[in-house]
Formats: structure tokens, sequence, C-alpha cells
């Protein structure tokens, strides 16, 4: 009937909570909604409602470097101030990228955590990251239905591309 099926669930089993691979992290005060780990699996990087973001180290489990987030009303806080709904990595762990509900996007340095630039051109929440393969392009997509492409080494805004009709979510 035109579908194509493909049974696989089978070879896949039920990890129990005597597998190694599982690792449990426990640090946000409210629900994780994004992570992203480095591209040499040694750090995973959550963020959540709470607004802040957390490094973690993959091998030990244990928070490495936590930012905490603000509230909007708090004008002297330079960090997030509304919940954190994507997270991107770029291919050389040189950039972190996260987006909000407030419409900015927040650059990184993964290793230090250190937060490097803001920025601020989308009209409505960042639902979606994604760096490009080997590069410092990072493509931002939000709930208005337009993708910006960005290049980090300048930390400029080089493409708009617009057409979509609903939200970008992933």
């Amino acid at each position: 009937k035109g579908k194509a099926n493909r049974e696989v669930a089978h070879l896949y089993g039920v990890p129990s909570e005597e597998d190694d691979e599982i690792l449990t992290l426990r640090g946000h005060k409210c629900p994780v909604t994004c992570l992203t780990i480095s591209s040499d699996s040694r750090f995973v990087y959550s963020a959540s409602k709470d607004s802040s973001i957390i490094q973690w180290d993959v091998l030990s489990g244990k928070r490495l470097k936590v930012i905490k987030g603000g509230r909007k009303l708090d004008k002297q806080n330079p960090f997030h101030s509304a919940h954190i709904l994507s997270i991107a990595i770029s291919s050389d762990n040189k950039f972190l990228a996260t987006g909000d509900a407030d419409k900015k996007i927040f650059i990184w340095n993964p290793s230090t955590m250190e937060k490097l630039k803001v920025l601020q051109r989308h009209r409505g929440p960042v639902t979606s990251l994604a760096f490009r393969e080997k590069s410092h392009q990072l493509f931002s997509g939000c709930e208005d239905g337009n993708i910006f492409i960005w290049n980090l080494d300048i930390m400029e805004l080089i493409e708009d591309l617009v057409g979509h009709k609903s939200s970008i979510t992933s």
C-alpha cells in the first residue's frame, strides 16, 4: 500500500539500572528543554526552563560549570532571563549557542563558559539551533518561521531565509 516497514524494535533491549551506559544527571530546578554533546563526547551541555546552562563531565557525571539564569526584572542579569529552548555546539567545540524564549541567542566559549556575544534579530522565541559541520555557520530557527544564518567568526547575520508558513521546530 505504498508503505515500507522494517521491524527493528526486537534488536534493542530495555536498559537496566545497572547499565553503565546510562548517565543520570540532576542539577536543574525546572524541566530540561535541550542538550548537546561535544564532538569529542567528553562534555554534555544542558539547558532548562530555569534559564540555566550546565556543563557536565560525561565520564564522572559531575557538574563542571553552571550558568544561572536570571529574572526579566533584574536589569543587572547578563545571562538568559527566559526559558532556554535550543542549544548547539560547533564541531570544533569552539562555540556553544543557546536560544531562548526572549528572542535572544547567546554565544559561549564552551571550555570556559564565558559569554562571547548576544545575537538579537528574531521576532519570536528561538526554537532551534544547528551548526554547519566543520564551520562556524550557525542556523537559528524561530517561531515566526524565519531561519537566520550567522557567521560566528565575525558574529554577524549573513542571510535570512523566509517562506515557512509555521514555526521552525528542529
